[in-house]
């Protein structure tokens, strides 16, 4: 637990072009790496490629088709189960079920479970056990980045409780990761 905090601080520290860069080349080469592998042994993705035609065709409603894509995206897997969890959380902790203390205890365990199975689940809904190699890690890594924000603003002191600043920040790392995977 204790490198998954000093991960997380220094997440927060950095700017945030930085990490999306970073977050950007890790995606990549994750993706082309794993994909090449799990090609040449023989791994079946059920998932539909598209051919350049397919992408280009109508290109006027290509950007903002992929946008959208990653926005749902995004609200289903990271900022819906996060929202769910923070209100539980807080309802436990007004309530008088949890003690400040023991709320940012079960918070961290909650978010690794919950960032771990949103990672599976994401990869799952892509395909065959196969997309979680690849989608899944991806996810994963857009919860990274979402609860780099949530936070980053939580710490300075800032209303987060709706988290719309998070969910605007993994879309547009979702958005330009999908663009980027399908351009290329």
């Amino acid at each position: 637990m204790r490198t998954i905090e000093r991960f997380m601080n220094w997440l927060k520290r950095q700017k945030f072009w930085k990490v999306f860069l970073l977050a950007c080349g890790f995606m990549l080469v994750w993706d082309f790496t794993v994909g090449l592998i799990l090609y040449y042994a023989g791994a079946e993705f059920s998932q539909h490629v598209a051919t350049n035609e397919d992408l280009f065709s109508n290109s006027l409603f290509f950007l903002p088709m992929v946008t959208m894509t990653a926005l749902l995206e995004e609200i289903i897997f990271r900022w819906a189960p996060m929202l769910v969890l923070s209100f539980v959380l807080l309802w436990l902790y007004r309530s008088g079920h949890l003690s400040k203390e023991r709320f940012f205890e079960v918070e961290k365990y909650a978010i690794l479970i919950l960032t771990i199975v949103s990672g599976i689940v994401f990869g799952w809904v892509h395909g065959t056990v196969w997309n979680v190699l690849i989608q899944g890690v991806s996810g994963t890594l857009f919860m990274l980045l979402y609860l780099r924000i949530f936070f980053l603003r939580r710490d300075r002191g800032q209303r987060n409780r709706w988290q719309l600043v998070s969910l605007a920040e993994s879309t547009l790392l979702h958005a330009a990761s999908n663009l980027l995977l399908m351009v290329l």
